[in-house]
């Protein structure tokens, strides 16, 4: 059987990938991917197929994929999930559950390979047009991307066209199978793939291939103004922060309105967060002007330990973003015991303790949180003040503050999260509390 020129030229590299993966949902496009990779002869090749569970015919299409599978001699590895609408289509949703299933069973050294052709490309080009997409979302589906920061997911179909996989499979009498959803023409990207797509066809006979065209040049343009935009956030004195990224305003705040907003942009992409829509923007710069002494936050996306959801928050003439947390008080943390030694789950904070030369010593603690009116005198300091100076004091984020675990010995406060340790509880050898995020 022949190969695809660009996956024949992928070949080199995915011979020297720890695994190779294919997503195989069973699709034509896919069962001609799992087909060619098989003609590469790897020393690892796997597929994975997600069960979605949204067609009554599911689990036919599994079968399918396991017997076509094992009779190309490869491991298939099955997950079945269950998709939740939460807002923005049950085709967002299956794709976010699939991406989950991907990250779970991939790792460093990995390669995923997906088959993605240039039909798909046009379609995303043209749906994201209609959306009124900027740049950054015309250039379509991208060759190559990251799954959970670790692992390669390459698309070597992009600049093959439906029709010539059809041909392929038909002229190697290869089976595969359909999706009835795709005949539906209420979901809009199936209304540009049987509607528009077929009329801009009879027009202009390589309209696929010059809006893949147009797609890989966009691309072309974005990777440049990303360049460019690091260097912005570099300028910008980029820091870690306890959960989260900061920059300094003092640069930021020099740059124009559309250069602000870009790297705004570009800040949020780069953390894989959830791009926000326009009306927070313009309640970001709404934040950035808001008086010094106010503790102005604008969140979007979902709530959650990372999961995509966004806040910006301003503090001390920085810009904080982080993923968008339930930093309220947790009832269910309220008196947890601790031995000062091992892992504490804390909302979406852990809390863990590290050997140190001098630290807490290991005994039973129990944990509280803020209500206000709590003093300390932190070791070798000669008075004890009030929580709230203290913290101010030692920079916490204000709206950390109600978050910081409080660790108790009896009734006697004996730390402060990691940020201190009170006078009489410091001990030789003892443990220094690790106070993060999950």
């Amino acid at each position: 059987m022949a190969v695809f020129p660009r996956l024949m030229a992928l070949a080199p590299e995915l011979r020297a990938a720890k695994r190779v993966w294919v997503a195989y949902s069973g699709g034509l496009d896919s069962t001609v991917l799992l087909h060619q990779v098989a003609q590469l002869e790897l020393p690892d090749l796997r597929a994975m197929h997600v069960n979605h569970q949204i067609s009554p015919n599911a689990n036919n299409w599994q079968r399918h994929c396991e017997q076509t599978a094992k009779a190309l001699g490869i491991e298939l590895v099955v997950e079945t999930v269950s998709v939740e609408d939460t807002g923005k289509g049950l085709e967002e949703a299956a794709r976010n559950q699939r991406y989950q299933v991907f990250a779970k069973h991939l790792s460093i050294g990995d390669v995923m390979l997906s088959a993605h052709h240039a039909n798909d490309q046009a379609e995303t080009l043209l749906f994201r047009l209609m959306r009124g997409a900027g740049l950054k979302g015309l250039c379509g589906v991208p060759a190559t991307r990251l799954i959970g920061r670790k692992t390669q997911l390459l698309r070597p179909f992009l600049g093959v066209s439906r029709a010539e996989l059809e041909i392929w499979a038909s002229k190697h009498k290869i089976s595969w199978v359909e999706d009835e959803s795709n005949d539906d023409t209420g979901i809009d990207r199936n209304y540009i793939r049987h509607q528009v797509i077929p009329n801009l066809l009879s027009r202009w006979p390589n309209a696929i291939d010059q809006i893949a065209n147009s797609a890989s040049l966009l691309a072309d343009s974005q990777q440049l103004l990303d360049a460019y935009l690091e260097e912005d956030l570099k300028a910008c004195k980029l820091r870690r922060e306890r959960v989260g990224e900061s920059i300094t305003l003092n640069v930021f705040l020099n740059f124009d309105a559309i250069r602000q907003n870009h790297l705004l942009r570009y800040w949020i992409a780069r953390r894989e967060l959830l791009l926000p829509a326009q009306q927070h923007l313009v309640e970001i710069h709404k934040l950035l002007n808001s008086a010094p002494d106010a503790k102005p936050e604008v969140s979007w996306g979902p709530v959650g330990k990372c999961v995509g959801g966004g806040s910006f928050f301003r503090y001390q003439n920085r810009l904080y973003l982080g993923c968008r947390l339930n930093y309220a008080l947790d009832q269910d943390a309220i008196y947890q015991k601790w031995d000062g030694v091992s892992k504490l789950t804390l909302g979406n904070f852990s809390l863990a303790g590290k050997a140190a030369k001098q630290g807490l010593q290991q005994a039973d603690y129990h944990i509280l949180f803020r209500e206000g009116g709590e003093r300390c005198q932190p070791a070798q300091r000669d008075n004890s003040q009030t929580l709230k100076k203290l913290l101010q004091e030692y920079r916490l984020e204000p709206w950390l503050r109600d978050s910081v675990p409080l660790i108790f010995r009896g009734q006697q406060l004996a730390a402060v999260g990691d940020l201190w340790i009170c006078d009489g509880f410091v001990a030789e050898g003892g443990f220094q509390p690790v106070w993060r995020i999950e």
